[in-house]
């Protein structure tokens, strides 16, 4: 059903934080008169002023990185406050630290051996830590683990557990579970004989064997035995297309449930064929989905797998929850690793870690990860968060398609100045910041979603223990790391059940430093560091007794006792107003269920009380302000300390409750009914809650505030609701500014009722309004007064609309030619450009939200024009209309209808009335589109129809959102298709010599019979007898040796001389002896000496003399 807020001028947007897809109201604060906090049972003024006045205690308070190099660096008040949980890598100790930089605990192993990387908090306070046995074993990875222990808060030695076998290793990272297992990655050697076996190409192995990863679930027995009670092995899902004797031999492309074997990218590139194939370094668990995430640093892909299978399900591709056994059930980062695209769409990078982000925090159910950036164009690494396309339990793939989605909905880095080889972790908090871990530089940073820095520190412990504030961080001889290097860091929140009962009294910096002011409890009001209270403003008052912070409070020319630059924030006057404080407020509302014994409610809310035979509005109001008013209200109401206990904070909620018409805040009055109530079926107002909220998650200071409206209608006999709200209700409408009036609604998913029809009726300017998400305006002045107005209010993005009403897409245009710019009809619902037209109102039916939650709205009409809304959307319908003169005529209401299935669609608009699952029928072949393959009937599956509801296109080829049959370049290359010889590649248009390849990829363009010169020796490969060997090209003998190499070309038995003797190699007897060929007779080149010999013997004789 639907609600109008009658509060004040009022702008509808979607949401994206807690309250997504509400109806957003701002609101004037002069409609919600300030009178609501004057003095009401509360501390009075004058009770105030005679306390003590101080400044807010900030909640975190550093800014060193001009003056330490170790510890805290920075933070601020948006900091979640929570303990983290770090182990340097070159220690055996781990730490607990606050968000100031102070140790709370620290654990030391009694075994004195580093961390194998991973270090994790149980519930009962113990450490469970991966420990380095070192590379004592036939391995070329690093992250080595071999054993785990388990600690208590005392640092015992528990339970110890190893697993450094000749065939198994424990490495990188573990996971603890609820029922007191652990998930552990392990590497699972493979012999050279194994691996040929699985189909690896040997040239893909720089060494004899492989260690491919596992991961084995383990259960801790006694104090150091263990059962392996699951196992999941990524050989046991392996394909190749190398060798096709193989069992897994396949085509890689129509699998991607499995993975190559052959796939070879490693960042690595001194050493990309390392036995360590794979390198996973993360993993994490969902209970939700009974699923395991796994990081893979070596393929740059995560992996997320099925957990539910037993052991035998998880070596087969069948059983568990997916019924897909141990295969993949999603992968991303990669696409090229299952053929299902390039090195271009390559997306991560050597990552490590990878997280479910948990329930209940900012995009809860996404993936997270650390992305390290190697071999990207620029070095440097990211935090990255993934939304995988999960619907109804599946990984959705389209076929022929990478995993979804194309890019990360949120990144963070800070550029080249961040960047990690190796090593890396990144977490998503309960207020919605991300803690991310540059391990190699031993760096903890703590960002809010807008990607700004709230907390940073640097691990000050390295090989010898903590270092000396000051010091510089050394290096490791490679220059990619620091000695202070940590795998990756963890919070815990002050309510973890490990804390319970334990003591979390902070102590001193983990590092050694020198405190100026030993004296001072200076936190949390030392910025830089040196153990002495700040003066900020160098007033001679130091912070934490500073009641005029950036001023001087010295001077007190009025004497009020309150310095004279504050007076207007801090006096003790009646004369303060609270739009001095005001940030901005908001106000929702929600028809609810009509049901004679339906609550009506609001996500996690649910109202004190039943309403019998009413409908009922929930209005709720949000008013942010500035962190001072704070100090201002319990200046003026409070005891005057600058702060507000709970006491304080409930007599001021009291107050406010009452002072809106709610006599007792413990009890719900039955409503102001109105006696002479006019052409109007509202009935009531019911205030029910008010509540200041102040530090929370870092966010400012904030009033909520609910009401209840009733209405006292019901369904008529065509089963019509029917709310209406009359004008006359707020006045005869002198005053434009005081009886302006919005009306803002959204159907609310649960309600019984379904908009059909909304209608109005008046004599009134319309000043702007919203439909269904679009933005509307109409004008009665003239341009040039448009003009100025729009000026004045801001044009940023040169619409001629209000910044506050700006486009959110900027790209329209003035259909017609009325002013301000239309909505380009690409991008509305309907195609049809639905902008503006000459009436008082006109509809803009833009969606872009999807079809998901299961209600919708019926139809709007006005003075006889009807707008289909007949739509199936994600988030709720709302209206808005701002009516800045408002006559007594006035009359606005809103028409719902039945929906007898509940599937959102109302009777007369749903196809299928009595089916939940059915409602449109496109084609009109008795089949809902649900059910139906082929919903517009072309002959083209929907799965397969790029345009499933236009039954004269299925296929868009050039992805330009025009079908190939309207479109006359359907692979988008600038030549038309009738000139074009090759329509649908893009990369190909003109084959001049009609051999079927385009000239663009044709190496012999005019030469109808080559077109490939592999060796590019100036031969087709068609006439090379050495296509792949530039130095050849022709064989006259045919003996398979080229002629430029055989000699002896046209003798087909013979193709090497190695002496030169002139007698071929297969012939001769001493192919190394020039002078010999066989059975000891002289070679070739013996008798031409011979020869020689002789006929110069002869020519000697013949020159003598006779005696």
């Amino acid at each position: 059903m639907i609600w109008f807020c009658t509060l004040g001028h009022c702008k509808v947007s979607m949401m994206s934080h807690n309250k997504q897809g509400m109806g957003k109201c701002v609101l004037p604060i002069s409609i919600l008169i300030f009178s609501l906090l004057l003095p009401f049972g509360i501390t009075s003024p004058s009770e105030a002023q005679e306390s003590s006045n101080s400044p807010v205690e900030p909640i975190c308070n550093a800014n060193r990185n001009a003056t330490w190099t170790v510890g805290l660096i920075y933070c601020d008040n948006r900091v979640n406050e929570d303990y983290t949980l770090f182990a340097p890598m070159s220690s055996e100790s781990t730490y607990l630290i606050d968000a100031h930089g102070r140790m709370v605990h620290s654990w030391t192993s009694p075994s004195g051996l580093p961390p194998g990387m991973a270090v994790y908090m149980l519930e009962d306070g113990d450490l469970l830590r991966t420990t380095n046995l070192g590379t004592n074993f036939d391995h070329d990875g690093n992250g080595v683990a071999g054993k785990i222990e388990r600690l208590s808060w005392d640092s015992e030695m528990e339970w110890e557990w190893f697993y450094p076998g000749e065939t198994n290793r424990s490495h990188h990272d573990i996971e603890p579970l609820s029922n007191g297992n652990f998930l552990m990655i392990a590497w699972d050697f493979k012999n050279e004989t194994e691996s040929h076996q699985a189909g690896r190409n040997p040239n893909n192995m720089s060494q004899d064997t492989l260690w491919p990863d596992k991961i084995v679930e383990v259960q801790p027995v006694g104090t150091d035995q263990a059962n392996i009670v699951w196992e999941w092995n990524i050989w046991d899902h392996l394909i190749q297309d190398y060798d096709s004797t193989k069992d897994n031999y396949g085509v890689v492309g129509n699998h991607p449930e499995l993975l190559d074997i052959n796939f070879v990218d490693s960042p690595d590139v001194l050493n990309p064929y390392k036995s360590d194939w794979m390198h996973c370094n993360g993993i994490d668990f969902n209970p939700i989905l009974d699923q395991i995430a796994l990081s893979c640093r070596n393929v740059n892909e995560i992996y997320i797998i099925d957990h539910s299978t037993t052991t035998e399900e998880a070596a087969g591709h069948a059983g568990g929850n997916s019924g897909k056994g141990g295969d993949i059930l999603y992968r991303w980062g990669n696409p090229e690793a299952y053929r299902a695209g390039t090195n271009d769409d390559q997306q991560l990078f050597g990552q490590h870690d990878i997280q479910w982000i948990n329930e209940g925090r900012l995009g809860a159910g996404d993936l997270i990860v650390f992305n390290n950036g190697v071999g990207r164009d620029t070095s440097y690494s990211s935090a990255d968060v993934i939304s995988p396309p999960l619907v109804n339990g599946e990984y959705v793939l389209q076929s022929g398609s990478s995993w979804a989605p194309a890019a990360p909905s949120w990144s963070w880095d800070q550029g080249t100045s961040m960047y990690a080889t190796s090593l890396g972790g990144v977490e998503r908090l309960e207020n919605g910041n991300t803690l991310v871990t540059w391990g190699v530089r031993g760096t903890f940073i703590e960002v809010n979603p807008e990607g700004e820095v709230v907390w940073k520190y640097i691990n000050p412990v390295i090989g010898t223990g903590p270092m000396n504030q000051g010091d510089d961080i050394p290096e490791n001889p490679n220059g990619k790391s620091n000695k202070n290097k940590v795998f990756k860091t963890h919070r815990y929140n002050s309510s973890f059940p490990g804390f319970i009962g334990k003591d979390l009294t902070p102590g001193d910096y983990v590092e050694s430093w020198t405190d100026d002011c030993s004296n001072e409890e200076s936190i949390p009001w030392d910025s830089d560091g040196d153990g002495c209270i700040d003066d900020s403003d160098g007033d001679g008052v130091k912070d934490n007794e500073d009641l005029c912070s950036g001023y001087d409070d010295n001077v007190d020319i009025d004497g009020d006792t309150i310095p004279d630059d504050c007076d207007s924030l801090i006096d003790l006057f009646d004369d303060w107003d609270i739009n001095d404080f005001l940030r901005e407020e908001e106000y929702y509302a929600f028809i609810c269920r009509y049901q004679s014994t339906g609550y009506c409610h609001e996500p996690g809310i649910t109202l004190p009380h039943q309403h019998n035979d009413f409908a009922v509005a929930v209005v709720v109001g949000y008013m942010r302000f500035e962190q001072d008013i704070v100090e201002k209200i319990d200046q003026e109401f409070g005891d005057g300390d600058g702060s507000m206990n709970d006491s304080e904070l409930g007599e001021f909620e009291d107050g406010l409750l009452m002072s809106m018409g709610h006599e007792n805040s413990g009890e719900c009055l039955e409503g102001e009914r109105l006696e002479n109530a006019p052409s109007s079926s509202l009935n009531g107002l019911e205030p029910w809650c008010v509540v200041l909220t102040i530090d929370v998650w870092g966010s400012p200071p904030v009033i909520w505030s609910a009401w209840e409206m009733l209405y006292n209608t019901t369904p008529d006999a065509a089963g019509h609701l029917t709310l209406r709200l009359s004008g006359e209700f707020f006045g005869d409408g002198e005053d434009e500014e005081e009886n302006g009036v919005v009306y803002c609604g959204m159907i609310w998913p649960e309600d019984s009722f379904k908009a059909a029809v909304y209608s109005f009726v008046a004599e009134y300017e319309l000043d702007y309004g919203f439909a269904v998400g679009c933005y509307e305006r109409e004008y009665d002045n003239s341009l040039s007064e448009v003009a100025l107005e729009l000026e004045e209010n801001w044009d940023y993005s040169g619409d001629a609309l209000a910044y506050a009403q700006d486009w959110v897409n900027s790209n329209a245009a003035d259909y017609d030619g009325n002013q301000p710019f239309d909505l380009a009809s690409e991008f509305n619902t309907y195609g049809g450009g639905l902008g503006w037209s000459d009436g008082p109102l006109s509809l803009c039916a833009a969606d872009g939200y999807g079809a998901e939650s299961g209600w919708k709205a019926g139809s709007w009409s006005h003075n006889g024009t009807t707008f289909d809304l007949n739509r199936h959307w994600r988030y709720p319908h709302y209206y808005c209309l701002d009516i800045e003169a408002l006559p007594p005529t006035w009359q606005h209401e809103i028409v719902f209808g039945l929906d007898d299935d509940g599937d959102g669609y109302i009777n007369s608009s749903d196809a299928f009335p009595s089916d939940p699952l059915e409602w449109v029928d496109t084609d009109g072949d008795g089949i809902g589109d649900n059910a139906d393959t082929d919903d517009d009937d072309d002959g083209w599956s929907d799965d397969d129809d790029e345009f499933p509801l236009d039954a004269s296109e299925w296929v868009d080829t050039d992805g330009d959102g025009i079908g190939d049959n309207a479109d006359d370049d359907d692979d988008d290359d600038g030549w038309s298709d009738d000139d074009d010889e090759f329509p649908l590649d893009a990369s190909e248009w003109v084959d001049t010599d009609g051999d079927g390849i385009g000239d663009n990829a044709d190496a012999f363009p005019e030469d109808p019979s080559e077109w490939t010169d592999s060796d590019n020796d100036g031969t087709g490969d068609n006439a090379d007898e050495f296509p792949l060997d530039a130095s050849e090209w022709g064989d006259i003998d045919g003996d398979g040796f080229g002629d430029n190499a055989d000699a002896f070309p046209e003798d087909p038995s013979e193709w090497t001389d190695s002496d030169g003797n002139g007698v071929g190699d297969n012939s001769d007897a001493f192919p190394d002896d020039p002078d010999k060929t066989e059975k000891g007779l002289p070679g070739f080149g013996s008798v031409l000496v011979m020869v020689s010999m002789a006929a110069a013997a002869m020519a000697f004789t013949s020159r003598r003399e006779p005696k």
